[in-house]
């Protein structure tokens, strides 16, 4: 799962640094759980140069929460997703699905 072609929406390509968007991907390859859902969920915030990251999966469920220095950034706010059907990937806001 996730082995295939990896897109992103508009919206994540304005609002969402690429190496932000490297990161996410990132979670997902290394994810240590003992099956990994098609569908993940990341929430994002973050407080002056930091950048919060809450990476979730319904089933099995697993939750992890990871905190990095932005340099030269401002910190996303928001939803994502990231989709897997079998053929490819998609990264998305929330509010695109």
């Amino acid at each position: 799962m996730f082995n295939n072609h990896r897109y992103c929406t508009s919206g994540i390509a304005e609002r969402v640094p690429l190496y932000t968007q490297v990161i996410l991907w990132g979670l997902i390859d290394n994810m240590n759980a003992e099956a990994i859902d098609s569908f993940q969920i990341f929430r994002l915030s973050g407080c002056g140069d930091l950048q919060r990251i809450i990476h979730e999966q319904e089933i099995p469920e697993y939750k992890m929460e990871y905190t990095f220095k932005l340099c030269d950034a401002r910190p996303v706010t928001g939803k994502i997703y990231v989709i897997d059907n079998s053929k490819y990937s998609t990264m998305l806001f929330a509010d695109e699905y």
